[in-house]
């Protein structure tokens, strides 16, 4: 059946269309990644992460892109905020590895220094249980953030972390430059432990609270910030000349530069060995322009029994004048398919068959041709919508491969009607019977009545 409904084009249209990132880059500050960034920016930035992961249809996700976008622009430049795209398929196995159960669902991802070298580090992810609003998640996420700061005190007994200031200048690593602010403030701001974090291992940080500190230190106002080089450590004392004030506005990007100075080198990246030559690629399976009839059920369970694949699955009218026509549309796009290295795999089914498949993803009813792609191991399928032409179908294959169409899941798995084809059949070929038994006894009546006639 070659033709369209205007108001299915227009429900497709609507429901689908491209994609449509949740986060508009010049509209918001939130990220929106890709798996490979996941690996290669979020898990190797020192910094602490929170990341969304959606799917654009998700009604929740949507009405959380305000909150989510206001938390990100409050915590700018302290707090990274990122997002991925759950329904793109390259992205499903992050997804999947991250735990995602449901959308949205938000993690934060901090960095654990390794003890021996604090240059070193894993992310560490902790989800977030509470309230979807841009208050709750700032407050939450300057609550992750974790306290690399040494908290000077004129009573170093009050505490186990504490220190007096002479010990902090004598502090044994003398090959590390300090930082130290004197301030008022009765809570660390959370730029302060933003910086402390992003330059662990690479600038120590301490704070000093109250007036008896900063009269010790010569202080005369709040907030000040001195950096110790390295070459003051082991000194008992810091003369003015030793420390090096900070006279910018304590903004980020004045701070970080001012730091980055005076900090000790990031750590280099190292050059990673020459690989050995890749080894030429196995020769591909030359096409099999056939499109597989399912026949049993081992048919079905057989076709999709990996992850990575994706499997196409028409259900046709063997008996249809176009069917032959419906066949070659599919070859036509099998070849395309094969031309993009592409992941798909081609079958399909006489339609009497197909009667719990198709209630199952929720397909038209005995309209013919109806196509389907499953993802079995994933329980996902979208039904396409759309002119049975090679173009129409071959758009519809590169658009769910590329998470730009809606999938649906489905629970239980897809069973074929063998039963009910195989009735059909007989009751077919009892009609045959029936018809045949009429025009036997049809010409049997001609042949007596010609025998009467003179």
């Amino acid at each position: 059946m070659k033709f369209i409904y205007a108001t299915a084009l227009l429900l497709l249209a609507l429901q689908t269309g491209p994609a449509q990132a949740l986060y508009d880059p010049a509209f918001s500050t939130v990220e929106t990644i890709t798996a490979d960034q996941f690996h290669s920016k979020l898990k190797k930035s020192p910094r602490v992460t929170v990341l969304e992961f959606f799917a654009p249809w998700c009604g929740h996700c949507q009405s959380l892109v305000p909150h989510y976008s206001r938390a990100a622009k409050s915590l700018n430049g302290l707090v990274d905020f990122m997002a991925i795209d759950c329904d793109v398929v390259s992205n499903q196995p992050v997804c999947t590895s991250e735990g995602v159960k449901g959308f949205p669902m938000i993690k934060l991802y901090y960095p654990k220094h390794d003890k021996i070298d604090p240059t070193k580090f894993k992310k560490i992810s902790v989800e977030f249980q509470g309230i979807r609003e841009a208050k709750e998640l700032v407050q939450w996420a300057t609550n992750q953030i974790p306290d690399r700061i040494i908290k000077i005190t004129s009573r170093p007994e009050s505490s186990a972390v504490a220190k007096t200031l002479n010990d902090f200048y004598a502090q044994s690593n003398d090959t590390l430059p300090k930082v130290i602010l004197f301030t008022d403030k009765p809570k660390t701001t959370t730029l302060y432990k933003a910086m402390a974090l992003e330059f662990h291992g690479r600038m120590g940080f301490a704070e000093a609270k109250g007036k008896v500190i900063a009269e010790q230190a010569n202080v005369k106002s709040f907030p000040t910030l001195w950096v110790l080089p390295a070459a003051s450590s082991g000194k008992e004392g810091v003369e003015d000349t030793s420390a090096i004030p900070y006279d910018g506005p304590l903004k980020r990007e004045d701070l970080k530069a001012f730091i980055e100075e005076h900090a000790l080198p990031a750590p280099a990246t190292q050059p990673k060995a020459k690989a050995p030559a890749p080894a030429p690629e196995p020769e591909r399976t030359p096409l099999d322009p056939e499109i597989q009839q399912l026949s049993t059920q081992s048919d079905l369970d057989s076709l999709c029994p990996e992850k990575r694949h994706l499997c196409l699955l028409a259900i046709l009218d063997p008996e249809a004048e176009d069917h032959e026509d419906n066949l070659v549309t599919l070859r036509e796009v099998k070849a395309q398919d094969y031309e993009r290295k592409g992941k798909y795999k081609f079958a399909w089914v006489p339609g009497p068959m197909a009667k719990s498949i198709v209630q199952t993803l929720d397909m038209s009813v005995d309209t013919y041709p109806s196509l389907a792609i499953l993802s079995p191991s994933r329980h996902l399928y979208r039904s396409f919508l759309g002119a049975f032409e090679t173009k129409s179908v071959d758009r519809f294959l590169q658009d769910t491969a590329n998470g730009k169409a809606r999938t649906f899941g489905y629970s239980g798995d897809l069973k074929l009607d063998l039963d009910e084809s195989r009735k059909e059949e007989e009751e077919e070929e009892e009609g045959k019977e029936e018809e045949k038994e009429k025009e036997e006894k049809k010409e049997e009546k001609e042949k007596s009545g010609k025998h009467d006639e003179l």
